[in-house]
């Protein structure tokens, strides 16, 4: 067998809550912390496609204000959302408008894309994600892209 680990960073968390794995977060501007010192903060978003798309937390459980592991690119487990009939298979997804999960990526200025949904599939189950329900585990290669401002 081989392995291919992905790619990750230590970060910390400021989001006000616990962080499961897979959760999508992004740099944490509005904190003086990150702005004035370029520190790893990270928290959630609900805007989708969010031009500070930082990453995928790695930990199981990240408690709020601790240090924990977030992938920066590879594969690995992402939340993915049930909202707006959710993303399908081989497709860019992004942060969106449920905080810590990912869904399809509309590109427009100022905005980022988080990777690629390789497979539509819950991986604890094998089934297709249901496009009615959030948190559906899938496996997305993070590759995060952003475009410009217009």
């Amino acid at each position: 067998t081989t392995t291919n680990p992905p790619s990750t960073r230590v970060v910390f968390n400021d989001s006000g809550g616990a962080l499961s794995s897979g959760s999508v977060v992004v740099w944490d501007n509005g904190d003086t912390e990150f702005e004035n010192t370029g520190y790893p903060y990270v928290t959630t978003s609900t805007a989708s496609d969010s031009q500070y798309t930082a990453g995928v937390i790695e930990t199981s459980s990240c408690p709020d204000q601790s240090l924990c592991n977030m992938v920066v690119s590879g594969p690995t487990r992402v939340r993915i959302s049930g909202a707006a009939n959710g993303p399908a298979n081989d497709v860019m997804v992004g942060t969106s408008s449920t905080a810590g999960e990912a869904d399809d990526y509309d590109e427009a200025a100022s905005s980022c894309a988080l990777g690629i949904l390789m497979a539509d599939r819950d991986i604890d189950t094998g089934g297709q994600c249901s496009h009615s329900a959030d948190n559906c585990p899938a496996m997305v290669l993070v590759n995060i892209q952003c475009s410009g401002p217009s």
